[in-house]
């Protein structure tokens, strides 16, 4: 069933009220267009590349891809269970992993700590700061060495309360004798549906011609009032999937969506599929929502991709 207005409003109201008591908005927003190299972005928000080895023997069918929104890590301890038990997580080779953090009382990012209990290297990219210091971005784990890592800065909107700075993480890996590219990103909540594609674009146009590219799209099925508040579902005012639009976007650039069938991939918005993996220049071989999962708000969602890739 889905949530009453009333539910949504209020669900919004205390999200707007946690993250102004957190103080996360970030007020520099660099222009997108540009893949920024880690090792050029200094100060608070410089990202960290630490990679383990070379990894393990590339696979000889498939390679499985992950992508979760830990919200926040709030939950930091059920995240890492999750990989380090649940069947259909342990087998990842490469994690997309939004609302990854990171708190001076820890002593070293939750991206960090991740990365050291499954063994995978890692780069995680900061998009804004707490005034503690502790940090919020993206970050892409891998059971193979990261060769290259670069931050794009995505449009940014005035949400009126509130407005994230909004990143994308590329990273290329290096499977054995194999360069994979890989794209992580996560969208703003509250805009609507030309407002999101504008926000993807950049990140699609740059985009390798051989890449996966996977995330929280945040493609919920809301109109926005001031972009603050959810006001009724957009298809009572138009005929707009709005993970369907992303999809065919993805498909007129030439991608293919494994996980538009996938339904559900979080547990407060009934039917919403927020979170999604493209592929171009590789084929899926499956791909699934880990349902059993319930540190976050999002679910796990996965890709099989046949590996070796075809010769080019």
């Amino acid at each position: 069933m889905r949530p009453t207005l009333t539910a949504l409003f209020a669900r919004a109201t205390l999200a707007l009220a946690a993250c102004a008591f957190a103080s996360c908005n970030y007020d520099d927003h660099p222009s997108p267009g540009v893949w920024v190299p880690f090792d050029a972005i200094a100060g608070q928000l410089a990202p960290e590349l630490v990679n383990v080895g070379s990894g393990p023997t590339p696979p000889t069918d498939a390679l499985r891809v992950v992508t979760y929104n830990v919200h926040l890590g709030e939950d930091y301890a059920g995240v890492e269970q999750a990989f380090l038990t649940d069947p259909a997580l342990t087998s990842a080779a490469v994690l997309l992993l939004e609302e990854i953090e990171s708190h001076p009382a820890d002593g070293r990012s939750q991206a960090s700590r991740l990365a050291a209990a499954l063994s995978m290297s890692y780069a995680y990219a900061p998009a804004w700061a707490y005034p503690d210091g502790g940090t919020h971005g993206i970050a892409v784990l891998s059971r193979w060495p990261i060769v290259v890592a670069e931050v794009l800065d995505l449009p940014f909107f005035d949400l009126v309360e509130n407005s994230e700075r909004r990143i994308a993480v590329g990273v290329t890996l290096s499977v054995g004798p194999t360069s994979l590219r890989v794209i992580a990103l996560h969208l703003d909540t509250r805009i609507d549906p030309n407002d999101r594609l504008e926000q993807l674009l950049p990140a699609v146009d740059l985009a390798d011609p051989a890449c996966i590219l996977g995330g929280d799209f945040n493609s919920n099925e809301f109109v926005w009032a001031f972009r603050v508040l959810p006001m009724l579902p957009i298809q009572a005012a138009a005929p707009v999937d709005v993970a369907g639009a992303i999809d065919e976007l993805m498909r007129s650039r030439g991608f293919d969506a494994p996980t538009a069938g996938s339904g559900d991939t979080t547990r407060t918005l009934s039917d919403s599929r927020l979170d999604s993996i493209y592929l171009r220049g590789y084929a899926a071989h499956g791909s699934g929502v880990v349902r059993d999962v319930s540190a976050s708000d999002h679910y796990p969602v996965w890709v099989d991709v046949a590996w070796p890739p075809p010769a080019p």
